[in-house]
């Protein structure tokens, strides 16, 4: 008869190796290499549209872009009523005395040999009631009355006028001629600038230098001063 003791102890090692058999069979063995994917699904139906978000806050100003080209002239309005007149202004200054009706002319630099005109617009019965007196500068700065001996003592000046009726100007003239002939000068002479002052003369008044006002037509500077043009 089988010993208790030993009963026992081959129970107990019978149950070790039947739990020893059970664990190796249900341990997981090493993952496998993952399968080739799937084809894709069909899509879905769309959902329903959600609610409408909450306002967002407003972003700051951005910067102002470049100005776009200018667009076409819009069409003219119409003219609108004539305002009230207005209250009359105060007096003005009081002119210079004896400027009535003085007009200089000018004209830029110009090179010329022997000759030259200059047009002035003016109707036939101005240019018979006014005296003309001309100037020039050969440097721009210093002025010179346009006759007798040039400023380079090297020609004469002479002046002349008459009327044009085809374009209603006077053709103010300019001669050069050599000292002391009436050969023309023969080299090309540069004026940076030339002016012609021309003076009316009442009506009834003989045209003559002395109708003219108490001033030395000679002196540019002088003549500007009295006239109030400027240098």
């Amino acid at each position: 008869m089988m010993n208790t003791n030993n009963f026992f102890r081959t129970a107990t090692t019978m149950l070790l190796c039947m739990a020893l058999i059970i664990s190796a069979c249900t341990k997981e063995g090493p993952e496998g290499k993952p399968g080739a994917k799937g084809e894709q699904g069909e899509r879905g139906a769309t959902g329903a549209q959600g609610e409408r978000g909450e306002r967002g806050e407003r972003g700051e100003r951005g910067e102002q872009g470049i100005q776009g080209p200018a667009g076409p002239q819009g069409q003219q309005g119409e003219q609108g009523e004539q305002g009230e007149q207005g209250a009359q202004g105060a007096q003005g200054p009081e002119g210079i005395a004896g400027n009535a009706g003085v007009m200089m002319y000018v004209w830029g630099s110009k090179t010329f040999t022997g000759s030259t005109t200059y047009n002035i617009p003016m109707s036939k019965e101005d240019m018979n009631n006014s005296l003309f007196y001309a100037y020039y500068s050969a440097d721009g700065e210093n002025w010179h009355i346009a006759t007798g001996i040039g400023s380079n003592t090297m020609y004469e000046i002479r002046t002349g006028y008459s009327y044009n009726n085809n374009n209603s100007t006077v053709a103010f003239t300019v001669i050069l001629r050599e000292r002391g002939n009436t050969n023309p000068f023969p080299d090309a002479v540069t004026w940076q600038a030339f002016k012609v002052i021309v003076v009316p003369i009442p009506s009834g008044n003989i045209i003559t230098r002395s109708a003219a006002p108490p001033v030395d037509f000679s002196n540019y500077s002088a003549v500007a001063g009295y006239y109030g043009f400027g240098e």
